[in-house]
């Protein structure tokens, strides 16, 4: 996840880079510089969710995925948290390592550090921090700045109970809470974050239609576009077009709303109702909405007034 979020800073920071009326901080230029140098930079139409989803198809992505996890493997984990980075020749000496290799000291303390919740750790994060607590291992770092963040023994071991059970890798839709979370709080740009992070990863149909879902209330029309990509990929229609019908409504197209929803309302009719997180609206705002049947959903869309 750390891999992922680095990433996602670093296209952040080419995209603004690009545009000649966005500040960027002296500190993270190299890292836009490095993106645009060896993947390429924003088109000049595009919005930052527009150039995320074409560059994370990009293959030299993975070579600087892995360039990533080499800096993290040797950063001192105050460089990691004040995002103090390598010059261009040290980035160019680091060692390129697989992000599903097992992770060294460094990612362990970023993870425990940095994320909330234990689900979101690296698995051999939580076998370290299992040995930690042990006294079965060591950290240059002093015992008691350890100390100054504990960790639930009962989270950490059902933890890596469930990951033993099911198997050591981290699957994205683990981040589904944390997201839901995030927007159930108002916290929107967080929850794009978390999984524009995710997608540089994983670029998945689900945890592109997660990141579509989240940019709903800020950038429908892109939202729409990402939907439509997916729907053309196959990606589970009705609730596609469930979604759609609130992109449709916040870009004032009922007409569009009332279509996708008799769509999504023919294709339920074979596939059988279900729930899912969808956006309700009060007094024209967007809120989150859990558990709710599509097939009530849409039909309610078929009462929103022209």
């Amino acid at each position: 996840m750390y891999v992922g979020e680095f990433i996602r800073l670093s296209l952040r920071v080419a995209s603004d880079l690009a545009d000649a009326d966005v500040f960027v901080p002296d500190q993270l230029e190299p890292l836009g510089i490095e993106v645009r140098d060896r993947i390429g930079g924003p088109q000049a139409d595009d919005s930052f969710s527009t150039y995320l989803r074409r560059i994370v198809r990009a293959p030299d992505l993975t070579a600087l995925g892995r360039r990533v996890a080499g800096w993290i493997s040797q950063a001192e984990l105050r460089d990691l948290l004040r995002w103090n980075l390598p010059t261009r020749s040290e980035w160019e000496a680091l060692p390129e390592i697989d992000v599903g290799s097992k992770i060294c000291e460094s990612q362990w303390l970023a993870d425990r550090f940095l994320l909330t919740y234990v689900g979101d750790w690296y698995t051999a994060s939580l076998h370290e921090e299992f040995k930690w607590a042990r006294g079965a291992n060591a950290t240059a770092v002093p015992p008691e700045y350890v100390d100054l963040r504990s960790v639930p023994a009962d989270r950490l071991n059902a933890e890596i109970a469930v990951r033993a059970v099911e198997g050591g890798g981290r699957d994205p839709r683990s981040l589904l809470m944390t997201g839901v979370e995030f927007l159930q709080n108002g916290d929107h740009e967080q929850a794009i974050a978390l999984f524009q992070g995710a997608l540089t990863v994983s670029p998945s149909t689900w945890v592109r239609n997660c990141l579509a879902f989240c940019l709903v209330p800020s950038d429908p029309a892109g939202a729409a576009l990402m939907f439509r990509e997916l729907l053309g990929e196959g990606f589970d229609p009705p609730l596609l077009h469930a979604n759609m019908a609130a992109t449709s409504r916040l870009q004032g197209d009922m007409k569009s709303a009332h279509s996708h929803a008799r769509e999504g309302l023919e294709l339920l009719a074979e596939a059988g109702d279900r729930v899912a997180y969808l956006w309700g609206f009060e007094d024209g705002a967007p809120v989150l909405m859990a558990d709710i049947s599509l097939m009530d959903y849409l039909r309610f869309v078929l009462s929103w007034n022209p």
